[in-house]
């Protein structure tokens, strides 16, 4: 109530006259003192008594006029400054001085802070919030220009975007086509594959037919050249007629008989088998047993068929006119029955692998002669000028001592069925 009694008679309050008559007071009496010259001190001091005594009389009676305001009003000097303290301690209890006043940071407000004091504070904290206001400004400036900017970016990187789907779905919708395509040419691929493999079905059955026919052909071509070749093995080595052995058959071991003859003639059994080491191939030679000592052979014959005692053998030499009877006798150089011969080679074979050729049957090979030695084998491979006769070699010569039987090359072979 008394704030709004001050508001209301704030016109006519001598309080103001008094302070503005002290001010300019003082600042006369300074001018007059400044301007004052030395000579001239007195009479300014006397001046400034009556001066003082003037503005004492003045502020007498603004004093006096002031009570009579009071009285007027009904508000004392002293009301007055209990309700500006009053309103101080309102204005600094909604605004603290200085902003953001803590216990340890006390506002800067002392009781002899006036109302200007006061004002300059709250003018000093406005500036210092308008720079805050300025700055907070600037900052919002800045954060809504960041922004507009993202909101700019946002929007271009959105429209990137929708063009890469844009994109993306033209790309799909061509891979779309383009797998309907490779659809369309894989299905007339496969078509066209299915009727070539159906065309290879019957080209390879047409192929298997003329390989069968071409097999059929390759057979019969083998056969001529076997034909060919035993003709040309024929030329190269012809049949050989063996003569009486020396001795042939005297000191020959009869190794068997003939058992029967076919109607034909071409053909006989004989009473030596598998269990004899009778192999396919051997050559026999066939003698009377009418007349041993004629020594005379009667033809020989080639087993073709093996079984375990007896064999099937191919008559391949004998007179039409004399020809193979059963009982006839068979006598075989290389081949003693029941018992391992012993044999020594001696000399350059022509014919390769004669150790192995000799080692199907039951016999042994030696390099030295001796009286258990049952032939001597002479090879029949080329030699040339210097190479001495293995016929005069001293393998040879101990045999013919020892009544051992000579054998070459091309004779065993007969008898073992390489050579004819």
């Amino acid at each position: 109530m008394a704030t709004r009694r001050i508001a209301r008679g704030r016109g006519a309050s001598p309080v103001p006259i008094i302070i503005l008559s002290v001010i300019l007071v003082g600042l006369l009496g300074s001018t007059i003192v400044l301007g004052l010259k030395v000579g001239d001190l007195d009479d300014d001091i006397k001046k400034g008594v009556e001066r003082e005594l003037k503005l004492r009389n003045d502020a007498t009676t603004a004093q006096a006029g002031f009570r009579s305001y009071e009285t007027l009003v009904g508000l004392t000097l002293e009301g007055a400054r209990t309700e500006f303290e009053n309103l101080k301690n309102d204005m600094l209890k909604k605004a603290p001085l200085p902003a953001f006043a803590t216990p340890e940071n006390p506002p800067v407000v002392g009781k002899d802070t006036t109302m200007a004091t006061l004002l300059d504070a709250y003018a000093t904290r406005c500036a210092g919030l308008e720079k805050v206001v300025a700055q907070l400004e600037q900052e919002l400036g800045t954060a809504k220009t960041e922004r507009e900017t993202a909101i700019k970016d946002g929007e271009l990187n959105v429209k990137a975007q929708e063009e890469q789907v844009v994109a993306e779905k033209k790309v799909s919708e061509d891979l779309r086509t383009k797998k309907a395509e490779v659809e369309t040419t894989l299905d007339t691929v496969r078509k066209d594959l299915t009727a070539q493999v159906e065309g290879l079905k019957t080209e390879k059955t047409n192929l298997v037919k003329e390989v069968k026919a071409l097999q059929k052909d390759v057979k019969d071509l083998k056969e001529a050249v076997k034909k060919k070749e035993e003709r040309i093995v024929e030329l190269l080595y012809p049949r050989k007629t063996l003569g009486p052995l020396d001795p042939t058959y005297r000191g020959e071991t009869v190794d068997g008989k003939v058992l029967t003859v076919d109607a034909d003639g071409k053909h006989v059994m004989v009473d030596l088998g598998r269990r004899d080491w009778v192999e396919v191939g051997m050559v026999f030679s066939v003698f009377d047993n009418a007349d041993p000592e004629a020594q005379r052979e009667k033809g020989q014959i080639q087993i073709r068929e093996v079984y375990d005692d007896i064999a099937r053998a191919k008559v391949i030499k004998q007179d039409p006119l004399d020809p193979i009877l059963p009982g006839m006798l068979l006598v075989n150089p290389a081949f003693k029955r029941g018992r391992k011969l012993e044999f020594v080679l001696e000399g350059k074979f022509s014919q390769p692998g004669v150790e192995q050729l000799l080692g199907r049957y039951p016999c042994r090979i030696v390099n030295t002669v001796s009286r258990t030695t049952d032939y001597v084998v002479v090879g029949e491979g080329y030699r040339d000028d210097n190479t001495p006769d293995p016929m005069d070699s001293e393998k040879v010569i101990t045999a013919k001592d020892l009544k051992i039987h000579v054998m070459k090359e091309g004779e065993l072979l007969h008898y073992l069925g390489e050579h004819e």
